[in-house]
């Protein structure tokens, strides 16, 4: 059981993350229409939008 004590940690430290952060938010997402957000090269941009459009 101590072998794995790090792996469990890891889990509970993620458990209580994704937890915290669903109540409050502090990982921003930005929004790409905003004229201050970089959204890379025009292969880049094309390939997140076909991402965008398949899920």
């Amino acid at each position: 059981m101590s072998s794995y004590s790090w792996f469990i940690g890891c889990g509970l430290g993620f458990v209580v993350l994704v937890a915290l952060e669903r109540r409050h938010p502090q990982i921003p997402v930005l929004d790409p229409s905003d004229p201050g957000v970089n959204l890379g090269d025009e292969d880049e941009q094309a390939s997140v939008a076909s991402a965008r459009t398949a899920g």
